[in-house]
């Protein structure tokens, strides 16, 4: 389902027939734990939307915004196609949401995510939350996805695009 929901998307904000080149950065769920490590990852779904285009998908299992920062963003440097269709996707916050002033610092950590994300020259794109393992993460994980994602939807991480998921 957030293949479907994403690949609408692209498709609504692109010009048609434009090489694209997808970067996808985030946590387990980027990466594809869940589903067998990438072969059902979302990246790996969209990149058999897109034939000839170069799907990237940096998600690491257990990353946080921070790591984020400092893992990821750094591998991306350099990897702007001219002409192509440069898009950026961050899905992020499952990991470490119940430490001390993890929703602050997450927040703080998405705008610097997405701005470096802009300054190298990518569309960018946010994910909300989704409610399915709020059993894997506690009771008071229901709440901080809440905050997380009426604070994603209200444009504040500067994204150029925002998913509902």
């Amino acid at each position: 389902m957030k293949t479907l929901i994403i690949l609408m998307t692209l498709f609504v904000c692109d010009v048609f027939g434009q090489q694209k080149n997808i970067v996808a950065l985030g946590d387990s769920l980027t990466a594809g734990y869940y589903n067998s490590f990438g072969a059902d990852s979302y990246p790996f779904q969209l990149g058999q939307y897109f034939p000839g285009s170069m799907v990237s998908n940096y998600g690491i299992p257990g990353e946080t915004s921070s790591g984020v920062l400092t893992t990821e963003i750094p591998q991306i440097v350099g990897m702007n196609y001219p002409g192509w269709d440069n898009i950026f996707i961050l899905w992020i916050g499952y990991n470490g949401w119940d430490q001390p002033n993890s929703l602050s610092v997450l927040q703080a950590n998405v705008i610097n995510i997405i701005s470096q994300a802009k300054n190298l020259g990518f569309k960018t794109m946010i994910l909300t939350l989704t409610p399915s393992l709020y059993a894997l993460q506690g009771p008071t994980f229901p709440q901080f996805r809440e905050s997380q994602n009426q604070w994603i939807l209200s444009g504040q991480s500067s994204a150029d695009i925002i998913c509902n998921s």
